[in-house]
């Protein structure tokens, strides 16, 4: 179930508000058509390209709770969006800017929420917010526009009475904060839907960043996400608030009092802040091939090769700082040459070095400078003769290892030659 929670970063989610369950495709229409078929299909075609475009009359209107300001539990993957000022303020991502909203194109329904296009198949007239008490809870309603000729079967079903689809449900990206900020990342992550400290383990949304869609589904994750009758039937919210709810809504804080909500049921609960990091992978199968691995064949197994990587990431960083501290003194030592090679140049020039010159230095890498610097000193050592302090004589030699002392320096002052080594 926690699955289906997508992560896209360390806060922000994305999640499809559907009821958890086997959800069985639909068939791309045309597929198993037979010839026959095919042949009575393009007889009922339409004459002429009028015929095609939709009319006012081709559509019928579907009115819903889209989303409520409520913990929707465990069948809405433990997300919370019960924050005051949440749902209102993702109120305009609802409509397009032409009825007053703030999306480019009209919020359409998918069917199930496939993403074909031949499962859109109609769009989001008007959305306002209710606190009317209709719902246990307060939230955002929505007017649907079906295309009756797309879809005739579906509504059909919400037509019907006892109507035969009822629910919808969001694609919605969204920022979030654990209701247990003093949680380790994977702690939180492994509790979530149990209670601690007399509180739900829950995501509780901040923020909501985007709408993909709306959804005609067979159950939605929030399960008051209901069509809207015009009287509504009084056992709504009895089945939405039944006892399991009523025990994870005492254990936010919210008083259920005879089984249903007022304003309470949007109230902030306790221990609201942090910010911490969660991760859930909606399909292991999928990461599994997106990243070529065949090892891992369970979520465990997908847990263990994220330590891993998370050591190998922390033993890499410290290479990388290694690394840095290295490039830096490389710096240091290049720089120091540089104004070494430059001061010998203007002594060779006497003070004054050609601009052209001085920007060759200046710019020569290290393979040049080494040159140059070499070069230079050559010069100067012959310009400069090194000279014996008490005779003046140019003719000296360098040492190239250290004296060894006689075996008793008392004896004989003489220098015995053997006690030396020249190069």
């Amino acid at each position: 179930m926690k699955r289906n929670i997508q992560l896209i970063t360390e806060t922000r989610g994305r999640v499809i508000l559907r009821a958890p369950g086997q959800h069985l495709g639909r068939e791309i229409p045309g597929s198993n058509l037979s010839l026959a078929e095919l042949q009575k299909q393009l007889q009922n075609a339409p004459d002429s390209l009028e015929e095609l475009i939709p009319k006012e009359t081709d559509y019928v209107s579907a009115k819903f709770r889209a989303i409520s300001a409520a913990y929707l539990g465990p069948g809405g993957y433990y997300l919370d969006f019960s924050r005051p000022g949440v749902l209102q303020q993702a109120l305009p991502m609802f409509l397009d800017q032409e009825r007053g909203g703030t999306r480019s194109t009209v919020l359409k329904v998918h069917r199930n929420h496939s993403d074909r296009v031949e499962d859109i198949v109609g769009f989001v007239e008007a959305a306002w917010w209710d606190e009317s008490g209709q719902f246990p809870a307060p939230g955002i309603n929505v007017d649907n526009r079906i295309d009756w000729k797309i879809a005739p079967n579906e509504v059909r079903a919400l037509l019907s009475t006892p109507p035969l689809i009822d629910s919808v449900s969001l694609d919605v990206a969204f920022s979030f904060e654990q209701s247990h900020p003093d949680m380790d990342f994977w702690t939180f992550w492994e509790l979530l839907g149990r209670e601690v400290d007399g509180e739900i383990v829950r995501l509780i949304v901040t923020e909501i960043h985007d709408i993909a869609h709306i959804a005609l589904v067979w159950s939605g994750g929030d399960p008051n996400a209901k069509q809207i009758k015009e009287e509504l039937n009084a056992t709504l919210q009895e089945d939405f608030w039944g006892v399991d709810r009523q025990a994870y809504a005492r254990k936010l804080g919210i008083d259920t009092g005879n089984g249903t909500f007022g304003k309470q049921s949007y109230h902030k609960p306790k221990n609201m802040e942090g910010d911490n990091m969660g991760l859930q992978i909606q399909n292991v199968q999928a990461f599994q091939e997106t990243l070529n691995l065949e090892t891992i064949s369970s979520e465990s197994d997908l847990l263990d090769a994220v330590r891993a990587l998370v050591e190998a990431n922390h033993a890499l960083q410290e290479k990388i700082r290694e690394q840095e501290a290295l490039v830096e003194a490389g710096k240091i030592f290049l720089e120091d040459m540089r104004q070494e090679t430059l001061r010998m140049a203007r002594i060779l020039q006497d003070g004054e070095l050609e601009p052209e010159r001085e920007t060759l230095i200046m710019q020569a890498e290290l393979s040049t400078l080494k040159l140059l610097h070499r070069d230079y000193q050559k010069q100067l050592e012959k310009m400069f003769p090194e000279r014996c302090a008490d005779c003046g004589s140019t003719n000296i030699a360098r040492r190239s290892s250290l004296e060894e002392p006689p075996d008793d320096p008392g004896k004989n002052n003489m220098v015995d030659e053997r006690h030396f080594k020249v190069g």
